[in-house]
Parts: structure tokens; C-alpha cells; sequence
């Protein structure tokens, strides 16, 4: 026997919103799949592991592996940030979007 407990349908509602927004960050980078993979070979050319990566940006290991699948969304400033963690030039990287997508 199961107990199912009621769910008032507001609730119900904001965790649909939830999953839906949760769903969309997760694929909002996978469109840009040169921009992902040109990050993390940037990272293994430097000879870094995830945690030492997020050492230097002061973040939590899992937080770059989401960013490397696609799951976790850069904002302009962490981005510089990243790359420059990465020493790499954040110009050439937003050189790797395709810009007729949009």
C-alpha cells in the first residue's frame, strides 16, 4: 500500500514551470557545441583537471563539468572569467558562434 499525498494543483503547476525552465538551460548550450568543446579541450591543453579549474575560478567542481555539457549557462562576465582561468582569448571562443541562429 502506497500513501499518495495530494498535491494542490498551484503546486503542481510551479513544478511543471520548474522541470520546463530546468529542461531549457540544460539544452541552451548544446546548440553551440564548438563553443563546449573548444572550452574543455582549452582546459585539458593546459594539462587541468575539473577541480583545478574550479580552484581558480573558486567554484565547485560539478560546476564546470555542467558548464562543459551544456547544462549550466555562462553569463558575459563568467565567461571572461572562464576563459581567463583558461588563459585563453574570450574573443576567439565567441568567434565560434554561429550568429545566423540567431
Amino acid at each position: 500500500w502506497v500513501s499518495r499525498r495530494r498535491i494542490p494543483a498551484s503546486q503542481n503547476l510551479r513544478s511543471a514551470q520548474y522541470l520546463n525552465e530546468k529542461r531549457a538551460l540544460k539544452t541552451h548550450f548544446r546548440e553551440e557545441p564548438n563553443l563546449l568543446q573548444w572550452l574543455k579541450s582549452r582546459r585539458e591543453e593546459n594539462d587541468l583537471t575539473m577541480r583545478q579549474l574550479a580552484e581558480r575560478l573558486d567554484v565547485h567542481h560539478s560546476w564546470i563539468g555542467r558548464v562543459e555539457l551544456g547544462e549550466r549557462r555562462l553569463d558575459v562576465m563568467e565567461f571572461v572569467r572562464y576563459c581567463h582561468a583558461l588563459e585563453a582569448d574570450p574573443v576567439e571562443g565567441i568567434n565560434l558562434l554561429s550568429y545566423t541562429d540567431y
